[in-house]
């Protein structure tokens, strides 16, 4: 799986408003990238047949320039961009939120270390995996709006440890010295709750008021789980608010309408079976990205030359170049010509003949002045330069911007 690049999921335009985001994670060097698209048509989430459509479009694209992406650093956003000579990712390092370090208490991991068996995306990135010998859950932010619910949810845990109502956090990942998630105990045989775990529930509930906690998020039921012992596990704790000790009314306040009333409706709607599946144990088909070479395509190169080549007959009387200039595209540049015909491969050779032939061509060629030369192993370079080698040949050297 080491060449693999996977496409988990599309996010919404991010607070820049950068183009949709699209989440991709290579095996290689286990890094989360995410691509903008900037400047191409986003979907709001009002037309999935707008969805369906604009998806490959875009996954095309990003999949025919794979090779463009650098996935080493997980520092990197990118952005795909149009360009007169087509789709283009850029990437540039990004400032990310710094969750503070100073009271993690479990061994710090990257995210290198972990064997991923499966991933996606959803608010952040979710997977699960295998670290040290054991199977684990994985929690990773990728925007700032993640990493501060990443640190919201690790102080949540932190202050419920030891009180037996969620998985614990075996670990912190990093990303350099960035915290960016965490690993906890695997969730993989635990179950959603059903009619018959009522009691269990609102002990837990019960247990979890008395520390002064209120999980503000259990109104659907799907971050509430029953591991395979029976115990009820809380999820998602970035919901659970803390209530100092003079606020003990607030808190049986909103405990009343959070816990209680909440769950009392639930429990009263769920039958023997469970009634939906919490989102944590959805996994939604990964697509994967082959890195395939980029569709050949023809494209107009600027080809620069010195003048006096052996063997290119570009030599023109003051008079001849002033007659010619509107109809020519061989500008005088100093001791350069351009001549644009096709597209090259860097360090592609042509004959100087073959050249000077274009060159006769050109200089009595009608508007519109390109000459187009059909050239085979077409790349996608838009600009290649020419440079003198040998008495015969002439090799690119160099991409022109």
């Amino acid at each position: 799986m080491s060449n693999i690049t996977a496409f988990l999921g599309r996010g919404y335009p991010d607070k820049e408003g950068l183009g949709d985001q699209w989440f991709l994670w290579n095996y290689a060097h286990r890094r989360l990238v995410v691509i903008h698209t900037v400047g191409l048509e986003t979907f709001t989430g009002d037309d999935m047949d707008v969805h369906k459509k604009l998806t490959p479009v875009w996954l095309e694209k990003i999949q025919s320039l794979l090779h463009t992406i650098d996935f080493e650093h997980g520092d990197r956003r990118g952005y795909l961009i149009e360009t007169p000579s087509g789709p283009r990712i850029i990437q540039k390092a990004i400032e990310p939120y710094r969750i503070p370090c100073d009271s993690l208490w479990m061994p710090h991991v990257d995210m290198v270390e972990i064997e991923m068996s499966k991933i996606w995306a959803w608010d952040h990135v979710i997977g699960r995996g295998i670290w040290r010998g054991k199977e684990i859950d994985v929690f990773h932010a990728y925007d700032d709006l993640g990493l501060r619910g990443i640190e919201k949810t690790m102080n949540a845990m932190k202050a419920l440890r030891g009180m037996d109502l969620t998985y614990e956090i075996v670990a912190h990942i990093f990303a350099g010295d960035v915290l960016v998630g965490f690993l906890t105990e695997s969730a993989r045989m635990a179950r959603s709750m059903q009619a018959s775990d009522r009691a269990a529930v609102f002990a837990a509930l019960s247990k979890l008021e008395r520390a002064g906690f209120v999980h503000q998020g259990l109104h659907d039921g799907l971050r509430i789980l029953i591991d395979e012992r029976g115990k009820v596990r809380f999820m998602n704790l970035l919901h659970i608010r803390s209530y100092a000790k003079h606020e003990r009314k607030k808190l049986e306040e909103d405990a009343q309408f959070w816990h209680w009333e909440m769950l009392t409706n639930l429990f009263d709607s769920l039958g023997p079976i469970p009634a939906s599946i919490p989102y944590w144990f959805v996994k939604p088909a990964a697509t994967i990205l082959a890195s395939t070479p980029s569709p050949e395509r023809r494209l107009l190169v600027t080809l620069r030359f010195e003048v006096d080549m052996p063997g290119a007959d570009l030599h023109d009387s003051e008079a001849k170049s002033k007659a010619r200039r509107k109809q020519s595209s061989k500008s005088a540049r100093g001791n350069w010509k351009t001549l644009e015909i096709g597209s090259l491969r860097k360090g592609h050779q042509i004959p100087l003949m073959m050249l000077a032939s274009l060159a006769r061509i050109k200089a009595s060629s009608p508007p519109p002045p390109y000459t187009k030369y059909p050239v085979e192993n077409v790349s996608l370079m838009s600009r290649v330069m020419l440079a003198e080698e040998h008495a015969t040949t002439a090799s690119v050297v160099e991409l022109v911007d």
